[in-house]
């Protein structure tokens, strides 16, 4: 079988958490993991499951969804699924109005899966992409929005570490939604502290280009800055 014939999703209508989810569809794919829309069945309502699969270190046992551990170790992919495991915990203490909300983790299937709020709408970069640049009152309105949601759970000692456009979601009512937490660590302000290294270009600044550096508040403030500039001029910064 080749590379390009793994299917490395689960499929839809997988049941996951002794029938409390049904997968419906891949919604996106990251380093760390692969991002679902499913179903809660007990509630009825639509939620987004993120499961951790880094990209590149792991393959799926197509007959019983199992994850198995390929081009790393075992110890390796174990200490990053705890780390994982542990920010969802985390992130599940947080509330606020302009960030996704963390339902559930579990583990299963030789990982684990972190369950969100599913939010309707489309984020910044698919907005930008179909209207072009946006004007300032409606751009400053979003990153306000942002920017209230990052200094929260900065508050909390929380670095969200990958704020970008397609991290942001719009709904209908022009509610900004900070989602994507995946990359997110404890900081402490000033101090050198090593996180993996995790960036995007354009958006991330200096010290995320290297694991061990001094990290703070300002390295998601230059990423919200970065967006802030991509939506009024429709370009990426460099």
């Amino acid at each position: 079988m080749t590379q390009e014939n793994i299917i490395m999703e689960l499929p839809s209508g997988t049941i996951l958490c002794d029938g409390k989810y049904t997968i419906e569809a891949k919604i996106g794919e990251g380093g760390f993991g692969i991002t679902y829309k499913a179903l809660q069945r007990g509630l009825s309502r639509v939620v987004c499951i993120k499961e951790y699969f880094p990209a590149g270190k792991c393959v799926r046992n197509t007959n019983q969804n199992t994850v198995c551990v390929q081009g790393t170790s075992e110890s390796v992919f174990e200490k990053y699924r705890q780390a994982f495991v542990k920010e969802a915990k985390l992130l599940a203490t947080l509330h606020h109005p302009n960030i996704v909300e963390v339902l559930d983790v579990f583990d299963e299937n030789n990982t684990s899966y972190m369950v969100m709020s599913f939010v309707e709408g489309k984020s910044l970069q698919q907005i930008v992409e179909s209207r072009g640049k946006l004007p300032y009152q409606e751009t400053i309105n979003y990153i306000a929005q942002i920017t209230s949601a990052v200094g929260y759970i900065h508050e909390h000692h929380i670095l969200h570490r990958d704020i970008k456009p397609d991290n942001i979601m719009i709904t209908a009512d022009y509610k900004a939604i900070l989602i994507d937490f995946g990359s997110a660590r404890e900081f402490e302000q000033d101090k050198t502290q090593v996180h993996t290294s995790m960036l995007t270009h354009g958006y991330s600044p200096t010290e995320q280009y290297t694991a061990n550096s001094r990290k703070g508040s300002y390295t998601d403030i230059y990423a919200i800055g970065a967006t802030f500039y991509f939506v009024l001029t429709g370009q990426v910064p460099l």
